[in-house]
C-alpha cells in the first residue's frame, strides 16, 4: 500500500488525469496488430490515434490507492487492469469494485515472472491459470494480457493463443 507524501502525490496525479483525460480522448482511428503467424496471439505495441489519449493502467495489482475508485467513478473515466493472481488475492473486494466500475480486466500471468525463453508448458501454465482465476474472481476471463517486464517470445504467443487470449500488449 501506498502511504504518506507518495500516496498523496498519487491520488493527486490520478485526479489530475482523471478530470483531463475525458476532454483528450478522442478515440482510436485504427489499432494496428504486429502480424502472428497461426496459432499465436497477436501483438499490440502501438495505437494510433487522431488527437492526444491517456492510456491509464495499473499493473500487476500491488497497490490500492483508496482514493482511485471514487476519482474515476466521478470522472467517468475506466481504465485497464494488468493483475497478477497473487498480488490481488488478498485485495479481491478493491479490483472487483473497479471492474464492476467498467474497468477492464487483463492478466500479468499467476506471478510477476519472466516468461520469455522460459519452457511452453511454464509459460502455458502461468497464463492459462491466470485466465481462469481471474476470470472466477473478477467475472469474465480476461482476452487482455501484458507479459512481464514486456518481454516474450514464440512460446508466449502460442501459450496465450492455447489459453484463449486474443491480443497482448506492449
Amino acid at each position: 500500500m501506498i502511504t504518506g507524501e507518495n500516496a498523496a502525490r498519487l491520488r493527486t496525479i490520478a485526479l489530475v488525469v482523471a478530470l483531463v483525460a475525458p476532454a483528450l480522448l478522442a478515440g482510436c482511428t485504427s489499432v494496428t496488430l504486429d502480424p502472428a503467424p497461426p496459432g499465436m496471439v497477436p501483438w499490440i505495441g502501438t495505437v494510433p490515434t487522431t488527437q492526444r489519449v491517456i492510456f491509464i493502467t495499473i499493473d500487476d495489482g500491488y497497490d490500492q490507492d483508496p482514493a482511485v475508485p471514487a476519482v474515476l467513478k466521478a470522472a467517468n473515466v475506466k481504465l485497464t487492469m494488468f493483475l497478477t493472481d497473487n498480488a490481488i488475492s488478498r485485495y479481491l473486494p478493491y479490483f472487483q469494485g473497479l471492474a464492476k466500475l467498467g474497468s477492464a480486466v487483463g492478466s500479468h500471468a499467476v506471478t510477476h515472472v519472466q516468461l520469455k525463453d522460459q519452457p511452453y508448458e511454464y509459460q502455458k501454465q502461468q497464463l492459462c491459470d491466470s485466465r481462469v482465476w481471474l476470470g472466477q474472481h473478477l467475472g469474465t476471463p480476461p482476452t487482455l494480457f501484458r507479459p512481464p517486464y514486456g518481454q516474450y517470445d514464440d512460446n508466449t504467443l502460442k501459450a496465450g493463443f492455447d489459453c484463449g487470449y486474443k491480443v497482448y500488449i506492449g
